[in-house]
């Protein structure tokens, strides 16, 4: 169905359909929020509730995944899962660090 689009100085400028307008004005719109999206800083999940994905905790510790799953298990770092995913408490992470440092070297 066309839709009427307006000025302020006209009362009519054309009638076009939506798909019309949509194509105009999405290039326009996309690259404001993209704008809009560079100038907000991104903050990371984890800082918000205070908890690491296996593979953030894994980049903060400085070792892979399975290293990190290794440490869980021998109980070097302890782990909480909340539904299927296992999480790491921030906690966790800066008292693993405190004590044994990046690199998860705990020989």
């Amino acid at each position: 169905m066309p839709q009427s689009v307006f000025n302020s100085k006209q009362n009519l400028v054309r009638e076009m359909s939506s798909s019309e307008l949509e194509s105009m004005t999405s290039p326009m719109i996309d690259k404001k929020l993209a704008c809009i999206s560079k100038s907000i800083p991104e903050v990371p999940k984890y800082v918000e509730d205070g908890l690491y994905t296996r593979v953030e905790a894994s980049e903060k510790l400085g070792i892979s995944i399975t290293r990190l799953s290794y440490l869980t298990q021998k109980g070097f770092i302890n782990s909480c899962k909340i539904g299927s995913r296992i999480y790491y408490r921030e906690k966790e992470v800066n008292s693993f660090i405190l004590k044994y440092g990046t690199y998860g070297k705990v020989d």
